[in-house]
C-alpha cells in the first residue's frame, strides 16, 4: 500500500484509499484503523475518499482565498489550487500585482475626483476600488485628448480611443498603465459597457477645440457623453442592472454637468469653450464677447437662475432612481455625490450668479456637514 502524493511520487506506505483523493487536499481527520510501518503504530488517514471521513467532507478542496491585508481580495477567487506549490505562488504575485493597480486608480481618483472620493468612502472596499478603477480610465481618456490639444495636434475622438484599445484588448496592464489591471478586473466582472466609455470618449474629444454650442439639445447631449455614461457606468459598479434606472442614472449626470459648466463659465470662456447654449443667451441679452472677456451682460441674472433651476430639476428627477440601487453603501454614496454637487449651486445664488471673480465650491467642513445630514436622513434606506 503507497500513498500518491500531489506531484504523482510515493511516500511512505499508507492506507491505499489516500490514492483516489483530488490533487491538493490538505486536511486532517481522525485516525482509521489501517496499519502501517510496525505493529501498534497507526497514522491518521487524509483520505476524504476512506470511509472514515467521507461523511465529514466533500470529495472535493475549498477555494483558496489569497489574503490581502488579512481579507480576500474584492471580487477575486483562486479557484482550485494547492496551499503550497507553483499554482499558489503564481496566483499570489498576480493578486498582489491587481492590488497595486487597484491602488494606483486610487490615488488618480484622490487627485482629481475629490468630491468623488469623499463620497466613495460610504462604500464597501471592493465596490471602492472598482469605482476607483473605472474613473481611473475616464480620466485617462480626458488626459489623452488634453496632451493632444496642449501639442496642437487636431484632437479626433480615435486619440482618446487608443486608451480604450488598449485598456479593453491589451490583456489587462501589458500596456504600461498601472490601473489596466485594475480596470479589466472591474469591468469584466461588472459587465461594464464599452460603448459608453466610446460615447465618453467622443464628448471629451469635442473639447479640444473652442466650443459654442448652439442649442439645448446639443447641451443635452454633451452633458450624456461626458457625464450620463458615467453614470450608467457607477450604475453597473454598483450592482444595479435595471433599465428603468438608466435614465434616472443620466439625469443625475445631466444635472452634476451642468453644475460643472455654471461654476465655470469663466474658466471655460477663457479657454474659448461656451457650453451655454447661443439661443437661451440671446433671449436674455447675454453676448459671447462679454462672456469671453468675463463680465455680465444682459439679463444675466435672469439667465442664470434658468439655468440653476433646470439643474435643480435634474437632481429632483434622479432621486427616484437612488432607490433603485442596492441599499446600503451604494445609496448612501450616490445620495452624497447629489447632495454634495447640488449644493454648489447655493453659493453660486448667494454671489448674485458672480462667476467670474471667483471659482464656488464646498469647503471641508460643508461637505462633513451635508454628509452628516444626508446620512441622518437616508440611514435606513
Amino acid at each position: 500500500m503507497k500513498r500518491i502524493n500531489d506531484w504523482g511520487r510515493s511516500t511512505a506506505p499508507f492506507c491505499r484509499c489516500a490514492s483516489t483523493l483530488p490533487p491538493g487536499t490538505r486536511r486532517r481527520f481522525p485516525r482509521c484503523r489501517i496499519f502501517s510501518g510496525s505493529p501498534g503504530q497507526s497514522r491518521p488517514c487524509r483520505s476524504a475518499a476512506h470511509p472514515s471521513s467521507r461523511k465529514r467532507t466533500s470529495n472535493w478542496p475549498s477555494p483558496i482565498l489569497v489574503p490581502r491585508n488579512g481579507r480576500p481580495l474584492p471580487g477575486r477567487s483562486s479557484g482550485f489550487a494547492s496551499r503550497s506549490g507553483w499554482a499558489a505562488s503564481l496566483l499570489e504575485k498576480s493578486s498582489f500585482r491587481l492590488q497595486a493597480s487597484f491602488e494606483a486608480a486610487r490615488a488618480v481618483t484622490r487627485e482629481h475626483a475629490r468630491t468623488f472620493f469623499f463620497a466613495s468612502h460610504a462604500l464597501s472596499e471592493e465596490l471602492r476600488n472598482d469605482a476607483y478603477a473605472v474613473y481611473a480610465c475616464c480620466r485617462s481618456i480626458d488626459d489623452a485628448v488634453d496632451r493632444a490639444a496642449a501639442r496642437g495636434e487636431i484632437v479626433r475622438p480615435e486619440v482618446a480611443g487608443e486608451i480604450l484599445v488598449r485598456a479593453f484588448e491589451s490583456g489587462g496592464g501589458l500596456s504600461g498603465e498601472e490601473w489596466m489591471p485594475a480596470f479589466r478586473d472591474a469591468v469584466d466582472r461588472k459587465k461594464i459597457r464599452r460603448r459608453w466609455f466610446e460615447d465618453l470618449a467622443l464628448g471629451v474629444a469635442g473639447d479640444a477645440g473652442p466650443v459654442d454650442l448652439q442649442t439645448w439639445e446639443e447641451l443635452d447631449l454633451y452633458c450624456y457623453r461626458v457625464a450620463g455614461t458615467v453614470g450608467l457606468m457607477m450604475m453597473r459598479v454598483f450592482g444595479s442592472e435595471d433599465p428603468a434606472a438608466e435614465p434616472r442614472a443620466l439625469d443625475l449626470g445631466r444635472g452634476m454637468q451642468l453644475t460643472n459648466i455654471l461654476r465655470d463659465v469663466s474658466e471655460d470662456a477663457r479657454s474659448g469653450r461656451i457650453y451655454l447654449p447661443k439661443k437661451e443667451r440671446e433671449q436674455y441679452g447675454v453676448r459671447k464677447e462679454d462672456l469671453l472677456a468675463g463680465r455680465p451682460s444682459g439679463h444675466w441674472a435672469e439667465f442664470m437662475q434658468f439655468q440653476v433651476d433646470r439643474a435643480r430639476e435634474q437632481y429632483r428627477s434622479a432621486e427616484p432612481g437612488i432607490g433603485m440601487l442596492p441599499a446600503g453603501g451604494p445609496r448612501m454614496s450616490v445620495w452624497l455625490m447629489r447632495e454634495l454637487y447640488a449644493g454648489i449651486l447655493d453659493p453660486i445664488e448667494a454671489s448674485g450668479y458672480d462667476v467670474f471673480s471667483r471659482r464656488h465650491s464646498l469647503s471641508m467642513g460643508q461637505k462633513l456637514l451635508r454628509g452628516l445630514g444626508i446620512w441622518w436622513k437616508k440611514r435606513k434606506s
